[in-house]
């Protein structure tokens, strides 16, 4: 894992999927409860994936364009992507191709959309749960 604060190309292939994340913090001088994070806010970090490689840019150093620029002809794939995509930092933006664990596990799962949870820990359970009551 790399934590950068200047631009570093990835060792990536690009010609494959990259797993994507990003993380919030609030707007300067704004107060949040929880210790600098917030949704929705500006995006501080943007984590990029693949093979075991991570590469973490901090985007208060790094000029979150050239990130972007550089990612725009890959695939991604992102747990909730409509949360990062969201983020005033990356409206407009998309990549080559974008997938969404979250979209695609709920769509495929119709009673999901009856439980309103959805961090990874608690799908992979109710998975867990969904098969069982299958079987």
């Amino acid at each position: 894992m790399k934590y950068l604060i200047e631009w570093e190309e990835p060792k990536f292939d690009l010609m494959r999927p990259i797993a994507f994340d990003t993380e919030t913090a609030i707007p300067r001088g704004s107060v949040s409860r929880k210790k600098g994070l917030a949704l929705y806010g500006d995006t501080r970090l943007m984590q990029f994936a693949q093979d075991g490689k991570c590469y973490i840019y901090d985007c208060y150093h790094i000029n979150i364009e050239i990130i972007k620029t550089f990612f725009r002809e890959v695939h991604l794939y992102a747990h909730n992507a409509i949360y990062d995509f969201s983020c005033p930092d990356l409206q407009g933006w998309l990549p080559r191709e974008l997938d969404c664990t979250l979209d695609m596990l709920k769509h495929s799962n119709p009673e999901m959309n009856k439980e309103p949870k959805f961090s990874i820990h608690y799908l992979q359970t109710y998975q867990v749960r969904f098969r069982q009551i299958l079987s």
